[in-house]
């Protein structure tokens, strides 16, 4: 019945976008992306589609928009689950297995590597296998529609001034506190990490961690650089990768007051992690201005 519901809500949809039912106005997507048109914001984007097996197929991620390519790219990989069957194994009062299956798994994540939205409308999508450029048909508000490997999505955007956790995927588990590191003593940044989920494949052990960067000087930075030595990020979200692959504050950051943190994760199969702070840019204010200054 859930999957009945699903679908019919999924081909009451597509029939929409085709304009076979009233209710949804078409807009040109120059109209509808506008909104979201701002580069000092993260867009958080979902797309769900339901295919003619009933499958479902959703996926998540967040976006930045570029001003110089008029498009908005994904900030790191889009996550993707679907509902092939999943066997829980679960077992009976008589330690029967019942072989239950969940809609999704956790384990079973597909990976969207590179994602942009022009802001006309075209929607470019890179995996592991395929490379596909499609269409994007918008509607007034709040949603557009498109086809992908013969699949009908419907997508939606939001902006944030940060970008939030996913909520998409995420372990049952309870997370794994690490001791914090402290960087050097002169730039006074502190890293409190919690493994939040971790798993083995190929003889590999991933880890998902989330870390509260804190600023424990006395003075306002508005720029860190974190070396890429010691924690090597395979996937990461709420950091960017500089022009020498390090890794430093989004630009909606565009300060980090003392005593305050900022949240970033990432996926990486390193453990201990070792962070080491590059440099850091204080803001230090006078009667007269305020200037960022550089420390090594």
């Amino acid at each position: 019945m859930f999957l009945l519901i699903l679908l019919l809500t999924g081909q009451l949809l597509f029939l929409s976008c085709l304009g076979q039912m009233h209710g949804y106005q078409q807009v040109k997507c120059v109209d509808f992306l506008t909104q979201f048109q701002n580069d000092r914001y993260c867009a958080m984007v979902s797309f769900t589609g339901v295919s003619r097996s009933l499958s479902i197929y959703s996926w998540k991620g967040h976006l930045q928009f570029s001003a110089n390519d008029q498009s908005f790219v994904n900030i790191n990989n889009i996550r993707g689950l679907d509902s092939n069957s999943v066997v829980c194994n679960k077992l009976d009062d008589n330690n029967n297995n019942n072989n239950i299956t969940q809609p999704f798994s956790i384990d079973n994540i597909s990976i969207i590597n590179s994602f942009s939205i022009s802001i006309e409308g075209t929607l470019t999508i890179s995996t592991e296998y395929t490379n596909s450029i499609l269409d994007l048909i918008c509607f007034k508000g709040d949603f557009a529609f498109f086809q992908w490997n013969n699949i009908n999505y419907i997508l939606s955007i939001s902006n944030y001034r940060e970008c939030p956790k996913l909520e998409f995927g995420d372990s049952c588990s309870e997370d794994t506190t690490v001791p914090p590191i402290n960087s050097q003593t002169n730039f006074n940044i502190n890293f409190n990490i919690k493994i939040i989920q971790q798993w083995t494949n190929g003889g590999k052990t991933f880890y998902i961690y989330s870390v509260s960067l804190i600023n424990n000087g006395n003075d306002s930075i508005d720029y860190i650089e974190i070396s890429k030595i010691g924690f090597n990020p395979i996937e990461y979200w709420n950091i960017i990768i500089l022009e020498n692959k390090n890794y430093g504050l989004p630009i909606w950051v565009s300060q980090l007051g003392s005593g305050k943190s900022h949240t970033f994760g990432f996926i990486s199969t390193q453990y201990p992690l070792d962070f080491k702070v590059v440099t850091i840019h204080k803001v230090i204010t006078t009667t007269t201005r305020t200037t960022s200054i550089n420390y090594f």
